[in-house]
């Protein structure tokens, strides 16, 4: 099991251990845990991943229609196609049959990993860059 899998594996069994008390306040904890979870796995990228679970949490998580029904699958999967961008594992190919991302979710990406760009490794950045002139964000 990669990386990856084993944080989507992770944070799968921590909602599913939250879910059935039904509580919001224990349904929001285990979401600002994924995100710590999400930081932590990826520490070596700065204050990076710290934005992009900031993000995920408060547009996908606190703004949703249906806050009884977070973090849903599909806002788990969001979290971990980020976790694919960041490892490098991240492929188009996923991306076409996936709509995980909108527009204005690619567009906050690429903003956030311009703001941190001084203080990403450059093999990195050279790497996330290249994603985002794909999806033609820049």
């Amino acid at each position: 099991m990669d990386t990856i899998q084993k944080f989507y594996t992770d944070i799968r069994k921590a909602v599913k251990q939250a879910r059935p008390e039904g509580k919001p306040d224990k349904i929001e904890a285990v979401c600002r845990e994924i995100s710590k979870r999400f930081s932590h796995l990826f520490a070596h990228f700065g204050a990076l991943p710290e934005s992009i679970a900031d993000y995920w949490l408060q547009n996908k998580i606190v703004k949703s229609a249906q806050p009884e029904n977070e973090p849903s699958e599909q806002n788990l999967l969001w979290l971990v196609n980020a976790a694919e961008i960041l490892n490098g594992s991240y492929t188009d190919e996923a991306d076409e049959t996936d709509d995980t991302f909108t527009d204005q979710d690619w567009k906050e990406l690429c903003e956030l990993v311009t703001a941190e760009a001084e203080e990403l490794p450059i093999d990195e950045l050279t790497d996330l860059m290249s994603i985002f002139m794909s999806k033609n964000v820049l």
